[in-house]
């Protein structure tokens, strides 16, 4: 393959033009993310089909092959099919929500890309014929979801002119005028004049820094430039996103930190789409991916990665979900970065989800996967918005020892009242976790009730809690690091002065340790301003033991995780387990459906008093290994962890953590 970065391939259209050609009009068909015949770097249907037929691209070419030739003779989706992903209630409401929206683009794509490489007429029928369905307003009433009627177009606008606008430009070939002409016409009155519209009575969403923008604004940007000189207003489509592309693009940190929550940064795509498509508008010659902020944006989401494939659940976010690698392998092929492709390589989209056909456009076969090992720091500590912090035993894709990972801040979108978090996962399994979104965004998620919902709760996370009042941070507040360190072969600690968090409180400082292979320790030390209790909770995943002297342990699919809580002032400390629920009125669905209760799990430390020093300590052992409880001995704590004694000394001036037997030691400073 062609210097390819022709990875990029992967989305949209700016046109490539001869000359003598009018302006806004395409030199060739298709030319997004592919080229009718070869330019430069970018990838040409030729080179497509070749990496169908061969190399690591042709099995997920033939995945995708496999599902759209299933979709042959199937009924074209609506808002009422049932399909992966989709919640019952918005089957039975006929809701536009992402899913279906989701599932109607992939289909549309599918079967363009097969009839693309394969010139299958039967799979141009099948795109065509779910247009139809889209553009028929018996069948699709409205694009948009039904918590978003206020808007005039939402996200679904974006989406779905996106998509076929795509789907348009590479069937272009092989459809009739009249087919052409429907198209256009569908794509005008269903997605871009609601969209101008939106523009004219001031959406939110027109100049916002969050992935509405990205996805509407960038959306239908991408359209105009598949659609070209086909359609009269795409030049304008193409010279109003852009502006507001390239200010987003300032909104992301110097580390690439995301501005919304980690599990919205797979929303990186929608703007890697855009300025994908713009490299193959231009002909070659702006290649954007190559600059700030992707590679550094790619690098960040690595870090909330976690084996063997979950990214971080910070925010409105499912717990468990995988990373969105399709943009990662643009990025990568745009860079030729072997280390991202490592990355995209490793976490290919799992086997039982349908493959995006982006994913097959946007590999370079060409690009050699290196491992981060050596490379890359095994920990960090991110600075902006969400300010996460991410150490770990090693690079392994499938499962390492330990990753101890948390956040300083709170983003000002999809933010949680999470700042101080710490999570545990070990040998590929979450332990102590976060709980990520509701089961379905209540109507009155985005306003003020949101914090009576424990997921977006302090009271749902595992940080500190005083009296029964909420964490007060506002959005965009991150907490003062007093230190950090990291180490490849010692692991890692940090600590954050969390006080202006919180309201009527004299301090709150926490002291995070991860001593290599896998064992954590967290000092929590608070006075309050007030005489009230003090509450610690640990939230965690699965099946949970808890022992009268504060012990508890986590175990998950053989993997354990050995834990205590313990008071260091002296004073009394109650342990209990607990769990949450859903709370009416705070308890349904945006659609009026009650929310599923999950009933999540918490251990609960409480000390009296108004101050209190706190350790945690949590040590994890592989499936098969001989769990040991933390032993009480004078001066501390110790714990058999299979590779050595650890021990942890805490005085007034310093915590220490450390193994006898490995000879490795943190000495972190309190005072």
């Amino acid at each position: 393959m062609r210097c390819a970065m022709i990875a990029l391939c992967a989305i949209v259209v700016i046109a490539i033009r001869p000359a003598d050609s009018a302006e806004g009009e395409p030199s060739m068909r298709p030319h997004i993310f592919v080229t009718a015949d070869e330019v430069g770097q970018l990838r040409s249907v030729a080179d497509l089909k070749r990496a169908a037929s061969e190399g690591p691209s042709a099995e997920v070419f033939g995945r995708i092959q496999s599902v759209a030739a299933r979709d042959l003779g199937a009924d074209p989706l609506t808002p009422s099919s049932p399909v992966s992903g989709r919640s019952r209630t918005s089957i039975k409401h006929a809701n536009r929500d992402y899913a279906i929206c989701h599932a109607v683009g992939q289909r549309i794509l599918r079967a363009a890309l097969v009839a693309l490489v394969t010139e299958d007429r039967r799979y141009v029928d099948d795109a065509l014929l779910q247009m139809r369905t889209l553009f028929d307003e018996q069948q699709w009433p409205d694009w948009r979801d039904k918590a978003h009627l206020n808007h005039e177009a939402d996200l679904r606008n974006g989406m779905l002119s996106r998509d076929c606008g795509l789907a348009y430009d590479w069937l272009h070939a092989m459809l009739t005028p009249e087919e052409r002409a429907w198209i256009v016409e569908g794509i005008d009155r269903r997605g871009i004049q609601p969209f101008w519209r939106a523009v004219e009575k001031g959406s939110s969403w027109v100049d916002a820094d969050n992935n509405w923008m990205t996805c509407i604004v960038g959306g239908l940007g991408i359209a105009g430039m598949a659609l070209g000189s086909d359609h009269p207003g795409s030049q304008r489509l193409v010279e109003f996103s852009l502006p507001r592309m390239e200010r987003y693009l300032t909104k992301i940190g110097p580390q690439g930190e995301f501005n919304e929550s980690v599990g919205y940064a797979g929303a990186m795509r929608l703007p890697v789409m855009y300025y994908m498509a713009r490299w193959y508008a231009t002909g070659g010659a702006e290649n954007r991916l190559q600059q700030s902020p992707f590679p550094e944006a790619s690098r960040w989401y690595m870090y909330l990665t976690f084996p063997p494939g979950r990214t971080a659940p910070f925010g409105d976010a499912g717990r468990g979900s995988p990373p969105d690698v399709t943009w990662i392998s643009a990025v990568a092929a745009a860079n030729q970065d072997g280390v991202l492709q490592w990355f995209a390589r490793s976490y290919p989209p799992r086997s039982n989800v349908t493959v995006n056909p982006l994913d097959f456009m946007c590999s370079d076969d060409d690009l050699v996967p290196v491992s981060p090992e050596g490379l890359l720091p095994h920990g960090v500590a991110f600075a902006a918005h969400g300010a996460c912090i991410s150490e770990r035993t090693d690079w392994g894709s499938k499962s390492t020892p330990m990753v101890v990972y948390g956040k300083a801040g709170i983003e000002h979108i999809h933010e949680h009242n999470d700042a101080g978090q710490v999570c545990i996962e070990a040998y590929g399994r979450p332990l102590i976790v976060d709980l990520g979104s509701p089961p379905g965004y209540p109507l009155d998620f985005f306003g003020p009730n949101r914090y009576k919902y424990y997921n977006a709760s302090s009271w749902g996370h595992n940080i500190l809690n005083f009296g029964e009042r909420e964490m007060k941070g506002p959005t965009g507040s991150i907490a003062r690091f007093v230190g950090a360190e990291f180490d490849d072969n010692k692991g890692g600690w940090w600590q954050l002065d969390l006080t202006p968090l919180y309201a009527d409180v004299e301090n709150v400082r926490r002291t995070v340790v991860h001593l290599s292979p896998a064992v954590c320790v967290v000092l929590d030390e608070a006075r309050s301003a007030i005489d009230e209790d003090i509450v610690l909770r640990w939230h965690y995943s699965a099946g949970c033991e808890l022992s009268p002297d504060g012990g508890f342990t986590v175990q998950r699919r053989g993997v354990s995780l050995s834990s205590r809580v313990a008071r260091l002032d002296g004073d009394a400390l109650t342990v209990t387990r607990g769990h949450h629920e859903y709370e009416e009125p705070f308890d349904r669905h945006r659609l009026g459906d009650l929310m599923a209760q999950r009933n999540e799990s918490f251990i609960e430390a409480r000390a009296a008093g108004g101050s209190c020093r706190l350790l945690s300590l949590f040590s994890a052992y592989a499936p098969g290994s001989q769990v040991q409880p933390w032993q009480r001995v004078p001066g501390g704590w110790e714990i058999d962890t299979g590779d050595g004694v650890a021990r942890v000394v805490v005085d007034t001036e310093t915590l220490e953590v450390s193994n006898e037997k490995t000879g490795l030691k943190w000495r972190v400073p309190l005072s």
